[in-house]
Protein backbone atom coordinates (compact mmCIF):
# COMPACT_ATOMS: atom_id res chain seq x y z
CA UNK A 1 0.00 0.00 0.00
CA UNK A 2 3.01 2.39 0.60
CA UNK A 3 4.07 1.93 -2.94
CA UNK A 4 0.82 2.89 -4.32
CA UNK A 5 0.72 6.10 -2.32
CA UNK A 6 4.37 7.11 -2.95
CA UNK A 7 3.51 6.89 -6.69
CA UNK A 8 0.03 9.12 -6.54
CA UNK A 9 2.24 11.56 -4.86
CA UNK A 10 5.53 11.37 -7.44
CA UNK A 11 2.54 11.75 -10.42
CA UNK A 12 0.88 14.58 -8.57
CA UNK A 13 4.14 16.67 -8.08
CA UNK A 14 5.38 15.67 -11.80
CA UNK A 15 1.52 16.95 -13.00
CA UNK A 16 2.11 19.73 -10.67
CA UNK A 17 5.75 20.30 -12.09
CA UNK A 18 4.42 20.21 -15.77
CA UNK A 19 1.34 22.44 -15.02
CA UNK A 20 3.69 25.05 -13.21
CA UNK A 21 5.59 25.10 -16.38
CA UNK A 22 3.03 25.32 -19.36
CA UNK A 23 1.83 28.15 -17.28
CA UNK A 24 4.82 30.39 -17.79
CA UNK A 25 4.87 29.58 -21.16
CA UNK A 26 1.59 30.60 -21.81
CA UNK A 27 2.35 33.79 -19.62
CA UNK A 28 5.27 34.34 -21.53
CA UNK A 29 4.08 33.91 -25.10
CA UNK A 30 1.37 36.29 -23.89
CA UNK A 31 3.38 38.85 -23.16
CA UNK A 32 5.60 38.90 -26.05
CA UNK A 33 2.39 39.03 -28.14
CA UNK A 34 1.37 42.05 -26.80
CA UNK A 35 4.75 43.64 -27.03
CA UNK A 36 4.47 42.63 -30.49
CA UNK A 37 0.87 44.47 -31.07
CA UNK A 38 2.22 47.52 -29.03
CA UNK A 39 5.63 47.65 -31.62
CA UNK A 40 2.82 47.16 -34.57
CA UNK A 41 0.90 50.20 -33.41
CA UNK A 42 3.50 51.93 -32.56
CA UNK A 43 5.34 51.98 -35.47
CA UNK A 44 1.94 52.97 -37.84
CA UNK A 45 1.99 56.05 -35.23
CA UNK A 46 5.19 56.75 -36.40
CA UNK A 47 4.87 56.29 -40.02
CA UNK A 48 1.83 58.41 -40.06
CA UNK A 49 4.43 61.04 -38.41
CA UNK A 50 7.17 61.03 -40.61
CA UNK A 51 4.41 60.58 -43.77
CA UNK A 52 3.57 63.99 -42.55
CA UNK A 53 6.82 65.41 -42.48
CA UNK A 54 7.17 64.66 -46.09
CA UNK A 55 4.35 65.88 -46.95
CA UNK A 56 5.55 69.23 -45.27
CA UNK A 57 9.10 68.77 -46.67
CA UNK A 58 7.65 68.23 -50.51
CA UNK A 59 5.84 71.88 -50.10
CA UNK A 60 8.75 73.31 -49.10
CA UNK A 61 12.44 73.35 -51.09
CA UNK A 62 13.80 74.82 -47.70
CA UNK A 63 12.65 73.82 -44.05
CA UNK A 64 12.68 76.07 -41.33
CA UNK A 65 13.02 74.44 -37.74
CA UNK A 66 9.94 76.98 -36.72
CA UNK A 67 7.74 74.99 -40.00
CA UNK A 68 9.17 72.09 -38.50
CA UNK A 69 8.89 72.68 -34.86
CA UNK A 70 4.67 73.90 -35.87
CA UNK A 71 4.19 70.62 -37.46
CA UNK A 72 5.22 68.94 -34.55
CA UNK A 73 3.37 70.88 -32.27
CA UNK A 74 0.39 70.28 -34.51
CA UNK A 75 0.89 66.49 -34.08
CA UNK A 76 1.10 66.52 -30.95
CA UNK A 77 -1.64 68.16 -29.85
CA UNK A 78 -4.45 66.68 -32.11
CA UNK A 79 -2.76 63.22 -31.38
CA UNK A 80 -1.56 63.04 -27.74
CA UNK A 81 -3.55 59.73 -27.01
CA UNK A 82 -0.72 58.23 -29.08
CA UNK A 83 2.74 59.03 -27.91
CA UNK A 84 3.67 59.57 -24.23
CA UNK A 85 6.82 61.70 -25.71
CA UNK A 86 7.30 62.97 -29.41
CA UNK A 87 10.69 64.01 -30.09
CA UNK A 88 12.11 65.64 -33.75
CA UNK A 89 15.91 66.51 -33.06
CA UNK A 90 19.07 66.59 -35.10
CA UNK A 91 22.23 65.69 -34.21
CA UNK A 92 23.27 68.81 -32.65
CA UNK A 93 19.63 70.46 -31.10
CA UNK A 94 16.22 69.55 -30.28
CA UNK A 95 13.47 71.00 -32.79
CA UNK A 96 10.79 69.81 -31.04
CA UNK A 97 9.60 67.97 -28.12
CA UNK A 98 6.31 67.59 -26.43
CA UNK A 99 4.61 64.90 -24.34
CA UNK A 100 4.21 63.61 -20.69
CA UNK A 101 7.23 61.67 -19.89
CA UNK A 102 10.20 63.57 -18.78
CA UNK A 103 13.14 63.66 -21.36
CA UNK A 104 15.41 61.71 -19.22
CA UNK A 105 14.14 58.47 -21.56
CA UNK A 106 15.29 60.30 -24.28
CA UNK A 107 18.41 60.85 -22.53
CA UNK A 108 18.60 57.49 -21.87
CA UNK A 109 18.42 56.67 -25.67
CA UNK A 110 21.50 58.58 -26.07
CA UNK A 111 23.19 55.41 -25.01
CA UNK A 112 22.07 53.43 -27.25
CA UNK A 113 22.56 53.21 -30.84
CA UNK A 114 21.22 55.81 -33.36
CA UNK A 115 19.89 54.89 -36.69
CA UNK A 116 21.09 55.38 -39.83
CA UNK A 117 19.23 57.47 -42.35
CA UNK A 118 16.28 55.56 -43.59
CA UNK A 119 16.33 53.09 -40.54
CA UNK A 120 13.83 52.75 -37.35
CA UNK A 121 15.23 50.83 -34.18
CA UNK A 122 13.20 50.13 -31.16
CA UNK A 123 14.42 49.88 -27.77
CA UNK A 124 12.67 49.05 -24.85
CA UNK A 125 13.70 51.64 -21.29
CA UNK A 126 12.42 52.27 -18.12
CA UNK A 127 12.13 55.05 -16.37
CA UNK A 128 13.86 54.43 -12.81
CA UNK A 129 10.20 54.40 -11.67
CA UNK A 130 8.75 51.15 -12.38
CA UNK A 131 7.92 52.37 -15.97
CA UNK A 132 8.90 50.50 -19.07
CA UNK A 133 8.41 52.69 -22.92
CA UNK A 134 8.75 51.51 -26.24
CA UNK A 135 10.96 54.10 -28.08
CA UNK A 136 10.86 54.67 -31.66
CA UNK A 137 14.37 56.47 -32.70
CA UNK A 138 14.50 56.80 -37.00
CA UNK A 139 16.68 59.08 -39.22
CA UNK A 140 15.70 60.36 -42.30
CA UNK A 141 17.99 62.83 -44.33
CA UNK A 142 16.14 66.03 -45.88
CA UNK A 143 17.94 69.02 -47.71
CA UNK A 144 21.57 68.04 -46.33
CA UNK A 145 20.39 67.41 -42.95
CA UNK A 146 20.10 64.31 -40.89
CA UNK A 147 16.57 64.48 -38.83
CA UNK A 148 15.95 62.14 -36.07
CA UNK A 149 12.61 61.23 -34.90
CA UNK A 150 11.76 59.32 -31.30
CA UNK A 151 8.57 58.54 -29.89
CA UNK A 152 7.53 56.90 -26.92
CA UNK A 153 4.67 54.77 -25.87
CA UNK A 154 3.83 53.87 -22.02
CA UNK A 155 3.68 50.12 -22.34
CA UNK A 156 3.94 49.54 -18.24
CA UNK A 157 0.73 48.16 -18.39
CA UNK A 158 1.94 44.90 -20.02
CA UNK A 159 4.91 45.02 -17.61
CA UNK A 160 2.30 45.29 -14.60
CA UNK A 161 0.05 42.23 -15.91
CA UNK A 162 2.59 40.39 -16.78
CA UNK A 163 4.25 40.48 -12.94
CA UNK A 164 0.47 39.90 -11.68
CA UNK A 165 0.23 37.01 -13.52
CA UNK A 166 3.77 35.13 -11.61
CA UNK A 167 6.22 35.42 -14.22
Amino acid sequence: MKIHLKITGSMLALLSFLFGIGGSVLISASFKESLEREEAVAFGDYRMVWGTLQIVNGLETYLNREVLSRTMEQLYQQNSAFWSNLRLSTAEEVIYEGGSVQTSIFRMRESVEMPASGECLFHILEDGKGGHYLVLVGAIETNGNTLYLSTSHDISELYIARDAQGV
